[in-house]
């Protein structure tokens, strides 16, 4: 008795889908680390611009992946995942905008300026 072959489909992750929820993760990370140190002068700006980048790569990254996932149907995977870093990409954009905001207003509200580097109260 002979026994017919069985089609092995591969179904693998789309890269692309796995690198959003990466990016998105480490944009949430630097707006982490932002709010922890919002009150030292220029922390929010840079960490706000670290976290703009990795956002802007988990829009890229998760758009590019849900697309490629649709084109080839069954063959791959990781729908979810594109999806995931493109919600995580828009929310680190609204953090990377917000925070440094945040952290200017915290400071001048209470009213100290950046004088030479040392944080001076205004008299």
């Amino acid at each position: 008795m002979q026994s017919n072959p069985v089609s092995i489909q591969s179904t693998k992750t789309n890269l692309y889908a796995i690198l959003s929820p990466i990016n998105g993760g480490l944009a949430f990370l630097s707006n982490c680390i932002c709010l922890l140190v919002v009150v030292i002068p220029a922390v929010p700006f840079v960490c706000g611009a670290a976290s703009g980048m990795f956002s802007l790569g988990a829009l890229a990254t998760g758009m590019v992946g849900l697309v490629q996932v649709k084109r080839e149907g069954s063959m791959q995977k990781g729908k979810g995942l594109a999806i995931a870093g493109i919600v995580l990409g828009v929310l680190g954009l609204i953090g990377a905008c917000l925070i440094p905001l945040f952290g200017t207003a915290l400071l001048a509200a209470l009213g100290l300026q950046i004088a030479n580097t040392i944080i001076v109260p205004i008299e």
